[in-house]
This record gives structure tokens, C-alpha cells and sequence, in this order.
């Protein structure tokens, strides 16, 4: 069947639309398989980056508030409530209420990070009260830690000892027990107002650890905070607490996501209701309670902390979701990167979609060039099938011969099997050049979107990173300048030494004064009054009245510097008539760089630079001075809730690195994929065109005589045409053939008859048969041994066919005319045969031995009347069969051999070597003419020592 395929152009343009399409889906597969795993490389490294920034900057806000609770738990703060309050006078309760609120205010607790804050005494004589951040404190008068223990809360709340929870209705439902008679009826409504102020919020409490149960209600901001206010699209973060419980996710469709103005509002109207159901205390009524509750209940629903998947409800059973969890040591807390993965989706549908259109384009390319090439090519072939059709015998027998000008020269004279695959060539090269062309701009074009994408988010995540760490460090401040015994010593006598009554030195573990070089307190005009270091030597740190300035929260200054020299930034806050004699005192306080340094998670390469307003350098990483600025992708901010600017700039040098691997392997992988495809090409345009080629063998051994032959007639198609037409004018010409040679035949038949009378070659066989028998009878055996060589040598002369014969023959010939010419010089030489059976057989042309047998009995044994030896050996070897002729005769001078070797390359007849010299020559020429290049003749002689002839010839087959 498949030699009966025939090429048409609709076939041909159809192999070459397939052949399109096929090196388009592998070159597309292959450059979209790479790019994918460019992507995936980048985006893996972003998710770890911003994992990693997340995880810090969280780590930053928990480290903020544990300080506080530590903060809260100093004497200072928890004294007030182990001290009786409710036994002691209005007045000194009211006293004690006012310097703990304004320490508090002192504090500045941020209201997007800290709701509330609750202190319950141990029993109903201490004091128990909510610090609402921004309001004051409330009076909880029916609560406290006994009522806890009676209601079996405590079991709930102390067991979360500093650990950050979200309590849900069914966990207070599951602990509250309302039996005890020691719980009276204000009690329990007491107890369920705060429930409802929990429950759904974050808390953070110390379980009791110094007899006050201090729990820290944190804003549903706390955790957005370490993020971003724009994060990718299809990226979200949550926070799993104990036993894998969602506290917090910026996840779609979850009740914990809604907006800060409804969720917030709706906890703070909790914790109102909650207050006004403490301030009503006994008289409080269960439809106050009743309302407490649903208010909480309504602001958080329980579905959303009951997840236990490390996934946003909604998103832990996606596929399309992948999940990133990392560890908060020591909090107990995990942080979860949920990325949808829809960016990218979108960014592969969109390439699809790119190569699908570059495919269509490529494919009608291919189809339109096809259609008007292939017009062409076949062009030639509708004219010749319309000829041969026109064709007809003339009265003389004779065809007419078809015009020159029929195929032009050019492009028609090109052959058709190439014509054929320079179209599918073209079929594949199209593709492979478009895609290649396609998969550079998209590859650059992806990656730079990617990087600029990683760019975007870790530069966001840098600036959030750095200001929360400058918001811890202010904390850090107020929370010292917040400190009774930092009050005490610069409103007395703070010329006092340190070991004499001066500073306690208890101040110096301060929380949070690891991430502090250190902190001095000076005077309204700049003299040190403390110091946290070199305290004997406080004059170091005088500072310029130019950096104090008179506002009341706290400020950065640049180019200040301390101690140790090198320029740093120094926060400052003023305390309002905190000095001996009622003047203002001012702390100043020195980070240390750590607080700007591990930013990067060390996945992405980048080198930092922080500036303040007027440009002058605060911080530069010391990749920054050791980058330049070739190849690098520079991100540049303001830092939130400052004047400092952040200029990042990122190296991705591994990503570059390994889209140039990837695209000399796509290179390569083209290539390939281009030589397979031209190697399928041509041998679908060598099958295609083998109809034509048994066209022209068939005519060209018609043009030798054969008119027998026909070809198999094939398909419509253009070589279709041309064949029947051609068969249908062989069958023609045979006739007209045949009639001719009839009438050749009649007129030479008398001259066959007139043939038939001349001699038998027989005869002459024959004739000599009847001399040899005679000879035999007479007992004359040298005559009947000369008559039967004579025979021999005549049959072998005469003898029909190949110009090739075995070995065995050959020498059979020179034994026969050996024999003739011993008995001529009376056996004055003998003859040896040293050719192993093995040889015997293969071939060699006839007559190439004899005349040199002949030479060495004529010229070599001239005058010897004994003792003449010829040996004729042969071997075999690499393809190549010797023949070595060498007898002991009288030799040649170097004159006599160099002048027949002369003579034997001559091409003329002439021949200086006599007889000898034209004897050999024959041989060498008949072995030339028969071998080509592949046969030699050697000729080694020396006086007295004999003469050596050597052929070499390739082995043939007979």
C-alpha cells in the first residue's frame, strides 16, 4: 500500500501541516516545561522569603507582647492589686488608681494591637478591674480568681499560661459550671459578661503567675500587622495556635477576615457590654447578660476557630491550595502560607493561549506556503502527463520528441525528492524559529515579572519588618520611661550613686533591653544624669541640645553619635517634670544594629540601605557596598509612620543562571527535535517520491530495449497521470516493435542458413582429440601430453563469458602451457604451485598469469640448460588476494627494471623493454580497466637473484 502512495499536493500539505504541529507541541512542551520550573524555582523563593518575613516580623509583635506582660507583672503594675484595695479608703484607692493609669498612658499601648487588658485579684478584697486602651479602667467588682475557681474557668484559662488562644462559646460552655454555692446570682452573670468579652478574641494571660491573673485582650489586627497592606493576589496568612486552632488567617470567606470597623467594633462592643454588666453588678439582669453574650457571639463565629487543618475553613481541602507551616518557638504557635496558586495558573493560561495563537499563525503560514510551493512544483508534471497524452506514432514509426523548453532551467531544474523536502523542512523550521523567537520574549518577559513580583513583596515585607521593629524599640522606651523607679530616682536626688541608693539595679534587665546598646537619662540641658553603662563616667554621654526637642511622644535622631563612635540612630522621648526641682528630663536610648540587620531570609539575594529624610545613611548592609548596581532590581519606600526611606536592591543571579541553562538546553532540545523532524522530512519525501524514481528506472531500461516492462499503476495523482499515459505508449511502441522485427527476421533468414554451413569451433576440438588418441597408440606420450595441453589452452581461449574466473582455472591454464614448453626446452625448468585450497576459488581475471609465465621462460632461463625454478603462490588478506610469480632466473640490472617499469605505466604502444615491457603492460592494463584503483602490480628483480611479480587485486564475486 505504502508504495502505492503517491505525492499530491493535498498530501504534501497535509505532511507538512502535521509535521508543523508536531515540532510545535514538542518545542512548546519543552519551553513551557522550562519556564514552569523558572517560575516555580522563583516562586518557591518567595513563599520561603515571605514565610520567613512573616514568621520574623510575628516573632517582633509576640516578643512586644510578652514584654508587656512582663512589664505588667513588676511590682509596679500588680502591687495595686494584691494591696487590699477594697479595704482601704476611697482615697488611697483612688490615688493608687491615678498613678496606674498614668503609667498606663505613659505606656501609649497602640489600640491596632491591644484592646484590653484585665487584672483579677485572688479574692473579693483585692481589686479586680479592665484597662480598656484609649477609655480607663472599669471596676469588675463580682470577679476575681476565687469566682473563677468556683465556676471551674480556671481550668480553662490558667493551663494557657502565656500562650496566645481563642476561646470559643463551646469552650467556656464545655468548663463553666454555675453548681458552686459560693456563686451567687450577680456572680454568674458577672462571669458570663466576660466570657462574652473573650470569647472569639485573642487573649494572652500570665496564668497567674504572681497572684495576679493579668490576660491581655489583642486587637484583630495584632497579626495583620506583620504583613504587608498588599499582599499577591491568591496569597494568605494564618496563625494556628494549641491543638492546631485557627486564631487568625487573611483568608477569603472566614468570619476572622471581616473588615477591622465591624469585627473590632463588634469585639469592642463586647467588651463594653461585658463592663456594663460589671458596673451594674448585682442589679444586673439576665437580659444584660442574655445581650453580653449574643453581641460576642455574633461578632465571632465559633465555625472559624474550629478548624483544625493548618488552612483557612475553605481552603484546607483545595488542591489548588499549597500550604507552607512554620514553627514560633517558644509561643507554641505556627505560622501557615496558604498561596492558591491562581497567579500562576493565570500566567501558564495566558502562555497557552500565546502559543496556541503563534501555533494557528504558523500552521496557515505553513498551509498558504504549501499550497503556493507545491503549485509550482508539480507544475512540470501536469505539463509532461499532458504531452505524453497528446503523443502519438508517426507513419515512420517514429515518436515525437517532447520540446526543450518544456522544464525550464532554475528553480524547475531542481529535483523533486528536493523540491519535497525543502517543504517540509521549511514545515519545521517555521515552527522551531517562531518558537524559539516565543520562548525568549516570554522567558524574559516571566522572569522579570517574577523578580519584580519578589521584589515588590519582599520589599513590602522589609518596610513592615523595620517598622515594627522601630515600634518595639519605641515600646521598649516607654515602657522604661514608664518605670516608678526611674520616676523615683530622677524625682529625688539623682546625684545619688548607683550602689548607694541610686538606681535600682534591677532596671538594667528591663524586657526587651537585649535588642538595647543602651539608654541615658539626661537633663532639659543635655547633661547625663544616668547612664545603663560606664556609670562612673556619665559625662561621655552629654549630648547635644540640638537633639532635644519639646513634644511628648518619642523621635528618632540620625547621626548621632554615641559612645562608641560610629554614627547611629538614638530614640528620645521627654518626661514631662520628672526632674528633681519639676523640669523636664529626656531618655535617650541606643538601639543596637541588629534591629536592622536579618531582615532577608538569605533565599534572595539583597543588600539594604536605610536614609532619613535629609539623606543621610542610618543603615547599609555590607552587600550594599559590595554590589553594584549591574543586573540588580532596586526597591524603594517609605517607612511607615517615618520620615526614613528604604532602598533595597536584589541579585538574581541563580535565577539568571538558570534560565541561561535553560535555554541552551530548549537550544539544544530544538535542534534535536529540528533534525529528527528534517530526517522524518526527508524520508517521507524519498517514499513520496519513489514513484517517480521507478518512472525514470523503468524508462531508462525501456531506452535500452526492454520493452516489456510496465508500471504499477498508482493513485489520481499527478505521477498517476504520467504513468498510465506512459504505459499506454510503451504498449504502442512494443507493437509497432514487434511487427519491425518480423520483418527484420524474414530478410536475414537466409543469412542464418548460409552461417550454419561454416566450421564447428568443434571441429577443431575434435580434430585434435583424433591426434592425441593416435599419439597414445603410437605410444608417443609427449606428443599426446602437448596435443591434450594444446586442447585445453584452446577451450580455455575460445570459451565464452565472464572476463572472471576461479583461481583454479587460471592456474589449470598456466600448468597447460607449462607443460607445452617443458617438453619444448627439454624439462630444462620446473614449476611449483604453492596456492592453498582455500584460495582456489576466488576470482581473478583470465589470462593475467600466462605472459608472465612466459617472460620468466623466455628472458629469465635464457641459456640454461638446468636447473630453472618458478614458484606461483597466493594469499589472501584484508580484502585483498596476491598473486606473487617468482623464479631464479638471471634477473635484471636497476637499469633494465626501472626501464620496464617505465614501459608497463605507459599508455602508448610504444615500448622501450621489448617484448617483455609490452607483455607486462597488457597485464597491468587489463588489471587496471577490471579493478580501477584498487589493484597494483610490483616488480622486484636483481642480477642473478631472479625475478619477482606480484598482483594485488580486490576479492570480487563471481
Amino acid at each position: 500500500m505504502i508504495n502505492r502512495f503517491g505525492p499530491t499536493l493535498k498530501r504534501i500539505v497535509i505532511l507538512a501541516s502535521a509535521l508543523t504541529l508536531v515540532t510545535q507541541l514538542a518545542l512548546a512542551y519543552i519551553g513551557l516545561t522550562y519556564m514552569d520550573a523558572i517560575d516555580k524555582s522563583l516562586h518557591e523563593k518567595r513563599t520561603q522569603d515571605m514565610l520567613y518575613q512573616f514568621q520574623q516580623n510575628v516573632l517582633v509583635q509576640l516578643n512586644n507582647i510578652d514584654n508587656l506582660m512582663l512589664l505588667l507583672q513588676t511590682p509596679e503594675f500588680s502591687d495595686y492589686y494584691k494591696n487590699l484595695m477594697r479595704l482601704r479608703s476611697d482615697g488611697v484607692a483612688e490615688l493608687g488608681m491615678r498613678e496606674l493609669q498614668q503609667k498606663f498612658d505613659t505606656l501609649d499601648l497602640p489600640p491596632d494591637s491591644v484592646q484590653a487588658v484585665y487584672f483579677l485579684g485572688q479574692s473579693f478584697v483585692q481589686r479586680s478591674m479592665v484597662q480598656r486602651i484609649g477609655s480607663g479602667f472599669v471596676d469588675l467588682p463580682r470577679l476575681d480568681q476565687d469566682r473563677l475557681h468556683y465556676s471551674k474557668l480556671d481550668r480553662l484559662i490558667l493551663p494557657d499560661r502565656e500562650q496566645l488562644t481563642r476561646y470559643t462559646p463551646e469552650d467556656f460552655a464545655g468548663a463553666f459550671r454555675t453548681g458552686n454555692p459560693m456563686l451567687e446570682k450577680s456572680d454568674v452573670k458577672q462571669l458570663q459578661s466576660f466570657m462574652a468579652a473573650l470569647t472569639g478574641r485573642l487573649v494572652f494571660s500570665n496564668g497567674n503567675e504572681n497572684g495576679v491573673l493579668t490576660i491581655i485582650v489583642l486587637s484583630d489586627d495584632f497579626f495583620r500587622q506583620a504583613i504587608p497592606a498588599q499582599s499577591p493576589e491568591g496569597t494568605y496568612f494564618s496563625v494556628l495556635g494549641k491543638d492546631k486552632r485557627l486564631l487568625w488567617t487573611t483568608a477569603p470567606s472566614n468570619p476572622l477576615t471581616e473588615p477591622a470597623s465591624g469585627a473590632a467594633g463588634k469585639g469592642a462592643d463586647a467588651i463594653g457590654a461585658a463592663e456594663n454588666g460589671a458596673g451594674k453588678g448585682a442589679d444586673a439582669t439576665d437580659a444584660d447578660a442574655t445581650r453580653a453574650t449574643a453581641a460576642t457571639n455574633a461578632a465571632r463565629n465559633p465555625a472559624a476557630s474550629a478548624a483544625t487543618n493548618p488552612a483557612a475553613p475553605g481552603l484546607a481541602d483545595d488542591p489548588s491550595y499549597n500550604n507552607a507551616v512554620r514553627q514560633l518557638s517558644p509561643f507554641n504557635l505556627s505560622i501557615v502560607y496558604t498561596d492558591k496558586g491562581g497567579a500562576a495558573g493565570a500566567v501558564r493560561g495566558e502562555r497557552l493561549y500565546q502559543v496556541a495563537v503563534l501555533s494557528l499563525v504558523t500552521l496557515l503560514i505553513t498551509v498558504l506556503f504549501g499550497c503556493l510551493y507545491l503549485k509550482q512544483v508539480f507544475k512540470p508534471f501536469r505539463m509532461i502527463s499532458k504531452q505524453i497524452k497528446s503523443f502519438s506514432l508517426s507513419s515512420d514509426w517514429l515518436l515525437r520528441s517532447l520540446p526543450d523548453d518544456l522544464i525550464k532551467k532554475g528553480f524547475h531544474a531542481v529535483s523533486m525528492r528536493n523540491k519535497i523536502i525543502l517543504a517540509l523542512i521549511v514545515a519545521v523550521g517555521v515552527p522551531a524559529v517562531a518558537d524559539g523567537v516565543l520562548y525568549a520574549w516570554l522567558s524574559k518577559h516571566d522572569i522579570r515579572r517574577e523578580m519584580q513580583t519578589s521584589v515588590d513583596v519582599t520589599g513590602r515585607f522589609s518596610a513592615v519588618s523595620i517598622h515594627n521593629r522601630l515600634q518595639f524599640t519605641e515600646t521598649i522606651l516607654k515602657e522604661i520611661s514608664a518605670s516608678r523607679q526611674l520616676q523615683d530616682y530622677v524625682t529625688n536626688d539623682y546625684t545619688t550613686p548607683l550602689m548607694m541608693g541610686g538606681l535600682p539595679t534591677n532596671l538594667l534587665m528591663f524586657p526587651g533591653l537585649n535588642d538595647i546598646s543602651y539608654f541615658v537619662l539626661l537633663d532639659d540641658s543635655g547633661n547625663c544624669i544616668y547612664s545603663s553603662i560606664f556609670s562612673n563616667n556619665k559625662s561621655a554621654f552629654n549630648t547635644d541640645t540640638d537633639y532635644l526637642e519639646d513634644r511628648d511622644d518619642p523621635y528618632w535622631i540620625t547621626n548621632y553619635k554615641n559612645v562608641f563612635n560610629p554614627l547611629s540612630t538614638a530614640l528620645v522621648k521627654r518626661l514631662e517634670g520628672s526632674g528633681a526641682n519639676g523640669e523636664a528630663t529626656y531618655l535617650l536610648m541606643v538601639p543596637k544594629q541588629s534591629i536592622f540587620e536579618n531582615l532577608d531570609s538569605g533565599l534572595i539575594n539583597t543588600s539594604y540601605a536605610i536614609s532619613d529624610a535629609k539623606g543621610h545613611t542610618i543603615y547599609e548592609s555590607d552587600a550594599n557596598a559590595a554590589l553594584g548596581d549591574a543586573g540588580r532590581y532596586f526597591y524603594a519606600s517609605g517607612i511607615p509612620n517615618t520620615d526614613w526611606k528604604l532602598k533595597i536592591g536584589f541579585v538574581f543571579g541563580d535565577v539568571l543562571e538558570k534560565n541561561r541553562e535553560y535555554q541552551e538546553q530548549f537550544l539544544l532540545f530544538t535542534s534535536i527535535v529540528l533534525l529528527l523532524a528534517i530526517a522524518v522530512a526527508v524520508a517521507i519525501a524519498i517514499q513520496l517520491v519513489k514513484p517517480i524514481h521507478r518512472l525514470k528506472e523503468t524508462m531508462l531500461r525501456v531506452g535500452e530495449g526492454d520493452l516489456s516492462l510496465r508500471l504499477e499503476d498508482v493513485d489520481n495523482t499527478e505521477i498517476g497521470g504520467i504513468v498510465r499515459s506512459y504505459n499506454r505508449m510503451i504498449d504502442q511502441l512494443d507493437r509497432v516493435m514487434r511487427e519491425e522485427n518480423e520483418l527484420i527476421a524474414m530478410k536475414t533468414r537466409a543469412e542464418l542458413d548460409m552461417l550454419q554451413a561454416q566450421i564447428n569451433p568443434h571441429f577443431l576440438y575434435n580434430t585434435l582429440e583424433v591426434i592425441n588418441m593416435r599419439s597414445m597408440k603410437t605410444g608417443n606420450l609427449e606428443v599426446s601430453a602437448i596435443v591434450g595441453a594444446l586442447a585445453d589452452l584452446f577451450r580455455y581461449s575460445i570459451a565464452k563469458g565472464s572476463d572472471i574466473v576461479e583461481l583454479h582455472k587460471e592456474l589449470t591454464h598456466v600448468a597447460n602451457y607449462v607443460t607445452i614448453q617443458q617438453i619444448r626446452f627439454g624439462h630444462s625448468f620446473e614449476a611449483a604451485y604453492e596456492v592453498p585450497d582455500e584460495l582456489r576459488n576466488l576470482p581473478i581475471v583470465r589470462f593475467v598469469l600466462q605472459p608472465i609465465i612466459e617472460n620468466a621462460i623466455k628472458h629469465g632461463f635464457e641459456g640454461w640448460e638446468e636447473g630453472g625454478l618458478i614458484v606461483i603462490s597466493a594469499s589472501a588478506a584484508g580484502g585483498l588476494l596476491q598473486v606473487r610469480i617468482a623464479d631464479n632466473g638471471v634477473g635484471m640490472d636497476k637499469e633494465t627494471l626501472a626501464l620496464v617499469r617505465a614501459d608497463m605505466e605507459r599508455e602508448d604502444g610504444k615500448a622501450h623493454g621489448g617484448e617483455n615491457g609490452i607483455g607486462l603492460r597488457n597485464v597491468y592494463r587489463r588489471l587496471k580497466l577490471t579493478y580501477r584503483e584498487g589493484t597494483s602490480m610490483t616488480i622486484a628483480s636483481a642480477e642473478m637473484r631472479g625475478t619477482t611479480v606480484t598482483l594485488t587485486v580486490p576479492l570480487l564475486t563471481l
